[in-house]
């Protein structure tokens, strides 16, 4: 009978431990949580400079999520080395807090170009995530057009990549 209760004892006290987080993941997710809005942007567009999508992915809402499976295809297209991945500079990032949402206004620069944009970020459970909330429904045409640009573009600097090797 003893031996019946050790080997339930240790059977419950498995099972306890092994549904608890490890000690990475809780600090991990702990981290995550008391991330800024620019520090989890400024990680999340490295993950994507470096197609790193699965970790893009873990700091997205699920429309972000959306984008980032829309766009892997035409990255991965063309099959870029390692080597030619560029990393956006931010020569500013300020973002704004109201409550749950962030308002983020950022300047980069490509191919000695300024780049002014706006990204959002919500908190969800704790966490802030990029919210590429759809704003309005784009008819076929306008995705078209979009994505044959943003082939161009990513055409253009990998060939800007290209001359400077």
């Amino acid at each position: 009978m003893r031996i019946l209760q050790l080997l339930f004892f240790f059977i419950s006290l498995f099972c306890v431990l092994a549904c608890q987080d490890t000690p990475n993941t809780a600090k991990q997710r702990s981290h995550t949580e008391q991330q800024s809005p620019e520090s989890i942007f400024r990680t999340w567009q490295a993950h994507i400079d470096r197609n790193e999508f699965e970790q893009a992915r873990v700091l997205s809402t699920p429309s972000t999520v959306e984008w980032i499976d829309m766009i892997v295809p035409m990255l991965l297209e063309d099959n870029t080395s390692p080597d030619s991945i560029l990393l956006t500079q931010f020569l500013k990032l300020e973002c704004t807090v109201s409550a749950d949402t962030a308002s983020c206004v950022y300047l980069t620069e490509e191919e000695g170009l300024r780049i002014e944009d706006s990204v959002r970020l919500v908190k969800l459970e704790g966490r802030w995530l990029v919210d590429f909330a759809e704003e309005e429904e784009l008819s076929p045409e306008e995705m078209e057009e979009i994505r044959q640009e943003f082939k161009e573009l990513l055409s253009d600097s990998l060939d800007a990549t290209d001359l400077i090797q």
